[in-house]
Order: C-alpha cells, then sequence, then structure tokens
C-alpha cells in the first residue's frame, strides 16, 4: 500500500519548502514496515498514519493546510514560508470568501498575515466566536491579544519577528517542573542559611568549572573568576543588547566582542554538533526578534524553567558571538530561574553540572534541530573555505524548542533534587572533616594540606588510597588512622 503525505508533509513537498522538517509527519494509505500501521518510528522521525477517509477528497493546499492546524497543530516555520507563495495566498482568499467563518481558516489567514505583514485582499472576518490559536492545553502560551480581523485570540509566545513553540507534552509534564521552586525552597530550608550562603559562594565555582567543561574548554583561575562574577548578576538587570555585551565583556575580559558577530561561525567538531549557524548579516534582527520574545515571556506565567528552555536554546542556535555563546546561554538559564524567583538572590542552580552528568545527551538534544537545519543548507566553497549559499534567516525565527525544554527541565528537577542536596551534605561532611582532623595531634597538617587532603578524600569516595597518601607525604598509619576517622564520622 502506498505512503501517501498529507498535511505538513504534503505542503513542504508540494511547494518545495525549505523549512526544519517535523519531527512527526503524516500520512495516509498505510504506514509500511508497521504492524497495525498506524506509527513508525525512523531515525528520530515519527510517522503517523490516518484513516484514508480523513485525507482531503481533491489535493488541495489549503485542505491539507486545513488538516495540518486541525490535527498536526501550529507549526508557524510552515506558515512563514507559505504566506510568500502566491498560490497558496490565493488558494486562501477564494477559500475564504467561501467559508470565512471557519476557524481553521482563519487561524491559517491570520499567520499568513501575521507572520508575513502583507494583509490579503479581503475583508475582515464578520462577528464570530473569538478563539485560542494555540489549544492552552496543548502549547504554553503567552497572554491573549485580540485579532478584531480574523475575530481570534493570538496567545503564541513571540512576536511576528520571532516566535518558540513548547508543547505540553507526557515526558513535560513528567519531570514536575512546576514544583521546581517549592523543592527548591524546601531543601534550602532545611539548613542554616549561614551554611546556604557557603554553599552559594562553592555552587557559583562549581558551576564554572562543570560549564567549561561542557564546552572542553579548560577554565584558567582568571576565566572562573570572570564567569563567577557574571553569574552573579543573574536576575537584577533585564535582559537587553547592552546587558548581553556587558556579559560578554565580564565573561571574556580583553577578548570581549563589542557587537554581534561579523563573520560566519560554525557549531561542530569535538563537541559532536554540527550546526551551521544564522548567516552574520541576520544576527543582528534575529536578536532583535529573541528580545521581542524575551519582552512577551516577561508578560507571561509561563514557567521560568520553562523559558529558560525557550531562552538558552534559541539563544545557542543564533549563536550571536564568535565565542562565549555557551557561557552566555547558561547565564540565560539561570537569568530566568533567578527573575522567575525559583532561586534566593545569590544562590546558583548548578545546571552546567548536571547537563555535563548527560553529556551526550544534551548534544543529543541539540542535534535534533541542527542536524535538520545542516540538512536545508547548501554551500560553496572558496579558498579553502566553506560559505553559506542558502538564505537561512528563516531557520531560526519559529524554533519547536520542546525537545531541548524537557531536557532542560529533566536536568533542573535532578539538580534541585539530587545534586544541590548533595553538595550541600558534601560541604558539611567536609566542615566535620575539618574539625576532627585539625582536633587530632597525630596530623601535622597546615591548614591548606587539610583542605587538600579533605578534598582528595571527598573525590575519591570516602577514602584515602595508598597513592594519594603517598603524593601528600603521609605515611601508612596515618592513611589508616584517617580512613577509620572518616568511617566514623560516615556512621554517625
Amino acid at each position: 500500500m502506498k505512503e501517501n503525505p498529507v498535511g505538513y508533509e504534503w505542503l513542504r513537498q508540494h511547494y518545495e519548502l525549505k523549512v526544519i522538517e517535523r519531527s512527526t509527519k503524516s500520512y495516509t494509505g498505510g504506514l509500511i514496515g508497521t504492524q497495525g500501521a498506524n506509527v513508525r518510528v525512523t531515525h528520530g522521525t515519527t510517522l503517523q498514519n490516518f484513516k484514508a477517509s480523513l485525507r482531503p477528497k481533491v489535493d488541495c493546499p489549503i485542505q491539507h493546510a486545513v488538516f495540518a492546524i486541525k490535527r498536526e497543530g501550529i507549526e508557524t516555520s510552515y506558515f512563514r514560508g507559505l504566506a510568500d507563495i502566491p498560490d497558496f495566498t490565493e488558494r486562501l482568499i477564494v477559500a475564504l470568501q467561501e467559508k470565512s467563518t471557519s476557524k481553521f481558516l482563519r487561524i491559517i489567514w491570520f499567520l499568513c498575515e501575521w507572520l508575513s505583514g502583507n494583509r490579503l485582499p479581503i475583508e475582515d472576518c464578520i462577528p464570530s466566536p473569538y478563539v485560542n490559536i494555540l489549544d492552552e492545553d496543548k502549547y504554553y502560551t503567552c497572554p491573549a491579544v485580540n485579532s478584531t480581523r480574523h475575530r481570534l485570540r493570538n496567545n503564541i509566545i513571540g512576536t511576528p519577528n520571532y516566535t518558540a513553540i513548547v508543547r505540553k507534552t507526557e515526558e513535560l509534564a513528567a519531570t514536575n517542573i512546576n514544583a521546581l521552586a517549592e523543592q527548591t525552597s524546601a531543601i534550602i530550608n532545611a539548613w542554616p542559611p549561614e551554611l546556604v550562603s557557603r554553599a552559594s559562594r562553592f555552587l557559583v565555582s562549581k558551576e564554572t568549572r562543570s560549564s567549561g567543561e561542557i564546552e572542553q574548554d579548560r577554565f584558567s583561575l582568571t576565566k572562573s573568576i570572570r564567569f563567577n562574577e557574571a553569574l552573579l548578576r543573574a536576575g537584577n538587570t533585564p535582559l537587553s543588547k547592552e546587558h548581553l555585551t556587558l556579559i560578554h565583556s565580564i565573561i571574556k575580559g580583553d577578548r570581549a566582542e563589542l557587537e554581534y558577530r561579523a563573520e560566519q561561525n560554525w557549531i561542530g567538531g569535538a563537541s559532536g554538533v554540527e550546526l551551521p549557524t544564522a548567516k552574520p548579516e541576520y544576527v543582528e534582527d534575529l536578536m532583535a526578534g529573541w528580545f521581542e520574545l524575551y519582552e512577551k515571556l516577561l508578560t507571561s506565567d509561563i514557567p521560568g524553567p520553562v523559558q529558560a528552555g525557550i531562552l538558552s536554546s534559541t539563544f545557542v542556535y543564533i549563536h550571536p558571538y564568535m565565542d562565549g555563546n555557551g557561557r552566555i546561554s547558561r547565564y540565560i538559564i539561570q537569568e530566568s530561574l533567578c527573575r522567575s524567583q525559583i532561586l534566593p538572590e545569590g544562590l546558583i542552580l548548578p545546571v552546567s553540572n548536571g547537563i555535563l552528568s548527560q553529556l551526550n545527551e544534551y548534544y543529543g538534544t541539540l542535534n535534533q534541530i541542527s542536524a535538520k537545519i545542516e540538512s536545508i543548507t547548501d554551500y560553496i566553497e572558496e579558498n579553502h573555505q566553506l560559505y553559506i549559499e542558502t538564505e537561512n534567516m528563516n531557520f531560526f525565527r519559529d524554533l519547536d524548542v520542546t525537545t531541548y525544554t524537557t531536557f532542560l527541565a529533566e536536568v533542573m528537577v535532578n539538580v534541585a533534587t539530587t545534586i544541590l542536596p548533595q553538595e550541600i551534605d558534601t560541604m558539611v561532611f567536609a566542615d566535620k572533616l575539618y574539625e576532627a582532623f585539625s582536633a587530632e595531634d597525630r596530623l601535622d597538617l597546615s591548614a591548606k594540606e587539610l583542605r587538600m587532603l579533605i578534598s582528595t578524600i571527598l573525590q575519591n569516595e570516602n577514602t584515602l588510597s595508598k597513592r594519594k597518601a603517598t603524593k601528600l607525604g603521609l605515611s601508612l598509619e596515618e592513611r589508616d588512622f584517617i580512613n577509620e576517622l572518616v568511617s566514623e564520622l560516615l556512621e554517625e
């Protein structure tokens, strides 16, 4: 039985749209290689089959668009492309003249006009009940703005210049991300304020080290101090081009970039992520749209962790600077959490530490979009250099970042409920070790040597090996005594 594309996939093929392909594609007529012929997953793409009776009776682009809106949801990137195709808009005008009150036709009409900025030659919709463009049970949304022309409530995240989509999937709901603030508060309130204050300083340093490891960049003391300073500013100042430039200058020091990049850059190489980023001539406009998106999020009740996922991922894909984008994206995560009052002032959630523990999954998540961008990007080679030939601005303007946001939500919850308490517990235990070792006459060690000893023990799963003891200048008798004392403290 032949597989026949329907909805968005039919439109993509019919008009040869240069868009990031959806992670779910729809067909009628049965799927080859499936049992039950309903769903098949191949190369990370879900193929779903619908009954032939649901297929448009005639392969009309407008009917396929109606099918897409009705059964597949909203994909702003596809309608941004369709809005520029005269054949599609002319057919849409005819369809609206025949049935202007159709909810699905009105949504298609709105999206074409809103995204393109071009008004179609058709009268406003006659009075009809207002409906939301996005189903609030299925999507995260911004406060709705009425469009009287289309009799619709626009609750899309973003503006015509830049949109983002996050679907309320079962996987995202399972992270219990809405309880992150309560979980973090409960953990913090379990310890004295002075201990939490010390832990905050320690976690800033840990976040710095882990952020460097994600980028496979060995942080010097100077780099660490600079990134520490940047992180401690999170939540104090709204994001703007000027503020991001300041954060970049703090992070990069005398190598700071005072403007967005004027050259093509790439995400790839050792990290395992391959992405031809936006052409440099598009960065200014893309970032202007990104800030509009940020302003819309400020007015919404979208949970802080979801906002963090939207803002950090879209920033990474634009990659507005030649260097330092990863660190700024992790600053943006902290900014979203602080602004949403999930974290008290001065406390940093060591998200980078959580990402580092799932690094391959992190790269794989980024690649789900970047690989699709690469597949529709054409290159030319001049003087042994690759240049992007494709006009790729729209590839970065309407991203569905549900998968990335889900991954980040899982990381945040794991960090808040597991890594954070473990780190504070470790700090408490380190204090006990320091106090116990300092009181023992058998250990003639300076304060610096004691701290090094304790660090070695903690890094070696609460034990001191013979090799490490020798390296620290300790005898085997002292080593045995130390391990015995550690065991006693662990049992308390």
